[in-house]
């Protein structure tokens, strides 16, 4: 027998390897073939064949064998040119051919190019048969000289007559959606969500029908009246956006003073836009976006910092003014009555003289509610002992040096020494037997 390592060191040696590795002599025919370009006369026809096939995974699920001119209604946009496809099929009664006829006129008013659908649907004009108010109710909407909200429309034609009036409006204003102040016109789909239309092979087809009327819609826009005859009236603004004239209850005298006549000003800026300012066509509202919204913005006033800072504060007394009635389940807190802020004080019998003062504290005065309501006390302390000039001494030579102090003491000193009184009057009344009253009305 042969030693095989001596064999397989004999076969090294001449004979060419078998391994696959590359030889730096071609001598073969062969290998000489595999040398010359890829480049046959059929391959850049199967790379076009190849191309074609459909590039996404929707279009891999899509039957390459149906095209859009075979479904009823579909229809294709081509550049600037949006076609459709109405079925060839002889609509066989009254009622369908009056349908027929009401889809034809709206492809016409939506500038669409109507072709023949290239397969057959048969019985598609008598599924669309129950359509035919509600597409009277479209015609009729996009024929006005002047789309508005005003009409009264009978209720046979309104699902149809709103749903297009709705994108006629939307094309013209931009609107997003329903806005408060605006008429509601709004309707969500062509038809309603219950009648002879509710079938299992009718919704992909009201679907296209609706298409449809939204496209005549849009090329509508221009007859939508303006902004101003779409606003809702001038009441209902004023109350939505300026609220109730502010009234006695949560405010100090001074405090209701500015907020009525801010909620004036407010109320004259309101009404003037409303009257004069509104835009007579939808083009004159420069916007790239909702002009609705920038109609809305119009009438927006700024609130300013303190009276935002007096509602703050008005919202921070409610606690302090709480009663309860009722037990158990039915037991309810509600704000004490009374006509105005002193009044409610005085009813609640309130336990700390301070916290009468906490209450009383506004920020129209200068200074903050702890050194507030310590000037109350000292103040209130200074009547009983009837030590009043001794204590303006006192202040006087405290803000010698501080003429920011003296400028608030001058700014507040009314309304601290009007709290001082109220303190004092609750003191006489019988209080005085309670521990922070005993102390504040004792002679000593």
């Amino acid at each position: 027998m042969s030693d095989p390592a001596h064999s397989g060191a004999n076969s090294s040696s001449g004979a060419p390897s078998n391994t696959g590795a590359p030889d730096s002599k071609i001598t073969s025919t062969t290998e000489v073939a595999r040398a010359i370009p890829f480049n046959p006369t059929w391959a850049a026809e199967a790379v076009t064949l190849a191309d074609a096939l459909p590039n996404t995974l929707a279009g891999v699920r899509k039957d390459p064998s149906i095209k859009w001119t075979d479904i009823p209604f579909a229809t294709s946009k081509d550049g600037e040119q949006t076609s459709v496809a109405l079925p060839l099929e002889e609509p066989g009664n009254l009622v369908e051919k009056q349908v027929a006829g009401l889809i034809i006129k709206i492809c016409k008013q939506a500038n669409l190019k109507t072709l023949s659908c290239t397969q057959p649907a048969k019985g598609v004009w008598t599924s669309l048969a129950p359509l035919e108010q509600t597409l009277h109710g479209v015609i009729l909407s996009l024929a006005r000289e002047n789309i508005s909200a005003d009409d009264n429309v009978p209720k046979t034609i309104a699902n149809g007559f709103w749903y297009a009036t709705w994108w006629a409006y939307k094309a013209a204003s931009r609107a997003e959606d329903d806005n408060d102040f605006f008429k509601p016109i709004r309707t969500g789909s062509l038809v309603p969500a219950e009648g002879p239309w509710v079938t299992k092979d009718m919704g992909t087809l009201l679907q296209r029908i609706a298409l449809l009327v939204r496209l005549a819609a849009q090329t509508c826009a221009g007859k939508v009246v303006g902004p101003k005859k779409w606003l809702k009236g001038e009441g209902y603004f004023l109350q939505k956006m300026n609220g109730k004239k502010p009234q006695p209850g949560l405010y100090t005298d001074d405090e209701l003073t500015i907020l009525i006549a801010e909620w004036e000003k407010k109320a004259t800026h309101i009404s003037n836009i409303y009257k004069n300012r509104i835009p007579d066509k939808w083009d004159e509202v420069v916007t790239n976006g909702d002009k609705t919204s920038a109609v809305m913005a119009m009438f927006q006033v700024k609130t300013l910092p303190l009276v935002k800072a007096i509602e703050d504060t008005a919202r921070g007394r409610i606690p302090y003014l709480l009663v309860v009635s009722g037990r158990g389940k039915d037991k309810i807190q509600t704000i004490i009555k009374g006509s105005s802020l002193t009044d409610k004080i005085i009813a609640m019998e309130l336990e700390d003289p301070r916290t009468m003062a906490k209450v009383m504290w506004t920020p129209i005065q200068g200074f903050n509610i702890t050194a507030f309501c310590d000037l109350c006390m000292r103040v209130a302390r200074a009547k009983v002992v009837r030590g009043e000039r001794a204590l303006e001494d006192t202040l006087s030579k405290t803000w010698e040096h501080d003429p920011d102090s003296k400028a608030r003491w001058a700014k507040s000193s009314a309304l601290i020494y009007a709290v001082a009184d109220l303190i004092i009057s609750q003191g006489e009344e019988g209080r005085s037997t309670l521990p922070a009253w005993a102390s504040l009305m004792s002679k000593q």
